[in-house]
């Protein structure tokens, strides 16, 4: 009772407390992300020589008389540019088909990549954690970490493949936790587009972070098969080979297209030379000091 004689209603403090709602977090790490991505990202010219590079094969392509000119390729009028697939040209063809070929048009599809990036770590911490606090505090960092703003600022395939390795992973252990159908189909679709982005490095991550993941949760005290028996188990689980079809499905069809197109030429420099070598440290091994990796 107050001093008037009035019976006093206490509010709980969850109602009383302000409290931000998930589409204002997602508004304000937006413009976040935003005010750090976007600004003067055609005030510099083309950097280092990827830029140039796939920049030039992208123009190239999109001027190009071949029907399958966004399908192939081309740069210096030869279809020989093997080293990445083709996702990333179709991401930057309608900025430069409406802003014309200006670094401006080059990246920004990439520094947008990186907001949708932040959002991504957002959503799916909060998927994992139920909690909006520690979910925008993982997508804040996420902004501001060096790396991230880095390869959002630039015609790179960096951005693009993080972007469906985090989300291939992430959701393939939430769909598999929860037993949610659409959330594992969401895995393997970012995990084709993966491999459209730089190829079977969008699956490797997933299945070996899954593998360790395993390893680390299986009782072994009951014998070698009974492990056995609940890995297959865990396959089921997380519907690998409905997985599977999707992945092929999203992206066999270029790697088919290429292989009739070019033959053996085309896997050899694409699984090969830009796979297997670069994993075995015989390609682009950087040999300078250790101030190599700070600068």
């Amino acid at each position: 009772m107050n001093k008037n004689g009035e019976e006093k209603i206490n509010q709980p403090e969850s109602e009383t407390r302000f409290q931000f709602s998930t589409q204002n977090l997602v508004v304000i790490l937006s413009v976040l992300a935003a005010s750090l991505y976007l600004p003067l990202l055609g005030n510099y010219p083309l950097l280092g020589e990827w830029e140039a590079f796939f920049g030039r094969a992208a123009m190239e392509m999109m001027t190009s008389n071949s029907w399958d000119w966004f399908l192939d390729p081309l740069y210096l009028g030869k279809y020989d540019l093997w080293s990445k697939p083709v996702l990333c040209y179709w991401m930057v063809f309608p900025f430069m088909k409406i802003l014309g070929p200006t670094e401006f048009a080059l990246r920004l599809p990439f520094a947008l990549n990186g907001i949708a990036f932040v959002i991504l770590v957002f959503y799916i911490t909060k998927k994992l954690l139920n909690d909006n606090g520690r979910a925008f505090f993982a997508a804040f960092i996420t902004i501001f970490t060096p790396f991230t703003f880095l390869i959002t600022r630039h015609f790179m395939w960096d951005i693009t493949l993080v972007t469906f390795i985090t989300g291939a992973t992430g959701f393939l252990y939430i769909g598999w936790r929860d037993n949610n159908r659409k959330l594992l189909r969401l895995a393997y679709l970012f995990m084709g587009l993966g491999m459209l982005t730089k190829g079977l490095i969008a699956l490797f991550v997933p299945a070996i972070i899954f593998i360790i993941f395993f390893i680390v949760i299986t009782d072994y005290s009951k014998g070698a098969k009974n492990s056995f028996v609940k890995l297959l188990g865990f396959f089921k689980e997380v519907r690998a080979v409905e997985g599977l079809i999707i992945v092929l499905a999203v992206s066999g069809w270029w790697f088919l297209y290429m292989g009739i197109k070019h033959g053996t030429p085309f896997f050899n420099e694409f699984f090969g030379k830009h796979h297997f070598s670069l994993l075995a440290g015989k390609l682009n091994k950087p040999d300078g000091p250790f101030e190599f990796y700070v600068w």
